[in-house]
């Protein structure tokens, strides 16, 4: 299997690496007829025609270098159905593998664990109330509450309240970007890691009385509890004139 990384402007293709049976302890690609990636980027498979297997590689997605992972067999360890392996899918919630044996005339489905991650968001706000004029900052902090799973392309996405203007958003260790639906972009926050995004924004003359922001997060990587996700924050606005 040959390993290139895509310029996706221009489609220009870049070599990376080859994986080839019988080299660093891999068993299992002689035949190689299908290769899938796993809808996260984390996982690639292959199906072996001739030694009637499925290899799993691990994915840097920073790199985009393979490691071996895991290799199934036909006969071995109750996998039976991988006889002349030749075409590999992945289901739609991605929970399972379905792999077409030709010579068993069978279809093998495996069940997928899929690691999840459990990302959680706070967001308090200072001043309450406001008046006309004045900043508002709020301080979204981002956890990840996974013990053993990290997650990637982590964003918090911002939609300011009506009848503010956005002053800066910066967050440490990531980019923001929008004027007022911001989003703050980290590239990884490994398990029991915090990150955070700071908004300022000015108090308009025409906000309203109750100023609502809502923030959410989201990632690459599943995330077993998504309740979560979502944090929204009240502030008292300014005062309606008086006519």
């Amino acid at each position: 299997m040959a390993v290139f990384s895509r310029n996706a402007p221009t489609d220009e293709l870049t070599f990376v690496e080859t994986h080839k049976d019988g080299s660093a302890l891999i068993d299992g690609l002689a035949g190689a007829a299908s290769v899938i990636v796993s809808p996260n980027g984390n996982q690639v498979y292959i199906a072996g025609t001739i030694y009637n297997t499925v290899t799993m590689f691990s994915r840097n997605s920073a790199t985009v270098e393979l490691t071996v992972a895991q290799i199934w067999r036909d006969g071995v360890g109750g996998v039976d159905g991988l006889d002349g392996a030749s075409s590999i899918a992945i289901s739609p919630d991605e929970k399972h593998l379905y792999t077409s044996g030709r010579d068993d005339d069978a279809a093998a489905v495996f069940s997928r664990i899929i690691p999840s991650a459990d990302l959680e968001i706070v967001k308090p706000g200072s001043l309450d109330p406001v008046t006309v004029g004045t900043n508002l900052t709020y301080v979204i902090t981002i956890t990840n509450n996974s013990t053993s799973t990290a997650t990637t392309n982590v964003q918090i996405k911002d939609k300011l309240p009506p009848g503010t203007t956005l002053v800066f958003a910066e967050a440490i260790g990531g980019s923001c970007a929008g004027t007022t639906d911001i989003t703050c972009t980290f590239r990884t926050l490994a398990a029991g890691a915090s990150s955070t995004a700071t908004i300022v924004v000015k108090v308009d003359s025409g906000a309203s009385r109750m100023l609502t922001n809502i923030a959410s997060a989201t990632a690459d990587t599943l995330d077993g509890v998504i309740s979560n996700n979502t944090y929204k924050k009240f502030t008292t606005g300014p005062p309606v004139p008086s006519m």
